[in-house]
């Protein structure tokens, strides 16, 4: 697998008893943290409110459960990781919650291969696409040529993508802007 279709649905996955993104996401409506898991969240999975869910929750599929072209091996019980698709100043960005109990299960195969793929893919689209690896707050930017660690981000610091024409083709460089910073 090369690429991740965005707009594909599949609606033959289901949660079953994976409920990951629940520890890995941050809920702004429940002020719940990355990488802690939900006080509303099941063992068995599933969710105590789920009938009054927040929206966000509501909203919620990870790209695994809603993309049929993400691979079996992707699930997150089985990589430990949630994979999301964000529209981000104007960019398209695959962001990878990692659990922190398997903090580099990213880097292992064949997540690895795949997702340096991705990262093509989404920078030759032209729109300032990457992918951003989280594990909690901390922040690893998957780049064509190269990894960068951006260490801890806030929800107020944006990243930073630049390319130019090196003597072995496209450089990527890619830095933290905090929100002090940042320009209107």
């Amino acid at each position: 697998m090369s690429t991740i279709n965005i707009k594909a649905s599949s609606p033959r996955r289901t949660c079953g008893t994976c409920s990951l993104c629940c520890k890995l996401m941050h809920i702004v409506e429940l002020n719940k943290p990355m990488g802690q898991w939900c006080p509303n969240c099941l063992k068995s999975g599933g969710c105590k409110i789920y009938e009054t869910r927040p929206n966000e929750c509501r909203d919620f599929d990870c790209e695994w459960l809603r993309n049929a072209e993400v691979s079996e091996e992707w699930q997150p019980l089985r990589s430990k990781m949630v994979l999301v698709y964000v529209r981000d100043g104007g960019a398209n960005k695959l962001v990878v919650h990692v659990d922190a109990g398997s903090p580099l299960a990213w880097q292992s195969e064949p997540y690895y291969t795949q997702l340096k793929g991705w990262a093509r893919k989404l920078i030759e689209q032209g729109e300032g696409g990457m992918v951003n690896i989280y594990v909690r707050n901390r922040v690893i930017a998957i780049l064509p040529d190269k990894d960068v660690d951006l260490g801890t981000l806030t929800f107020s610091d944006r990243i930073s993508l630049h390319r130019k024409r090196g003597a072995k083709g496209w450089e990527y460089d890619v830095h933290k802007v905090p929100f002090t910073d940042v320009r209107s």
